[in-house]
């Protein structure tokens, strides 16, 4: 099981093995897809073939044998079955964001308000220079923070 989590931890056999789950191509036909060098598809198509994901059959066509890869079908059925649970964990992370987002937004909020009644209190003579500098660099302090934290969020 190892071996095929890391073969499919690469963008290329991904690409191949969604390629090859529509039909079955040539690796002609692999490499105009993938714009890679023949090579590196020998490389990712000799990966897949020893986790035994894709197929390796020949044919001979006017005298001449003509390679192509496709999907079994257990190999078919497994990779449709892992594309729905990726997007199931993809749908849940993003809800899950979409909730940090929320309770940071909150949490913005309240701070925002927060500073103004320190804003307040210190125009009203109720407080100190010193102490509403203090409090102002704590609150604007937590903004940025709460801040970097809703921009990491987003890059998800």
């Amino acid at each position: 099981m190892l071996s095929i989590i890391q073969a499919l931890a690469n963008d290329y056999r991904v690409k191949i093995m969604e390629l090859l789950s529509k039909d079955d191509m040539s690796p002609k036909e692999l490499e105009e897809k993938l714009d890679i060098t023949r090579g590196g598809l020998e490389r990712h198509l000799s990966t897949l073939l020893k986790c035994d994901l894709i197929k390796k059959r020949s044919i001979v066509e006017k005298g001449k044998v003509r390679v192509y890869f496709c999907l079994d079908e257990a190999s078919r059925v497994f990779f449709e079955e892992l594309k729905e649970n990726i997007s199931k964990l993809k749908l849940q992370k993003s809800k899950n964001v979409d909730e940090k987002l929320k309770i940071l937004s909150v949490e913005f909020d309240n701070i925002k308000n927060a500073l103004k009644e320190v804003e307040e209190s210190y125009n009203n003579k109720k407080m100190d220079e010193n102490d509403y500098l203090e409090l102002k660099r704590e609150y604007i302090s937590k903004m940025v923070n709460i801040e970097r934290e809703i921009a990491i969020l987003l890059e998800v």
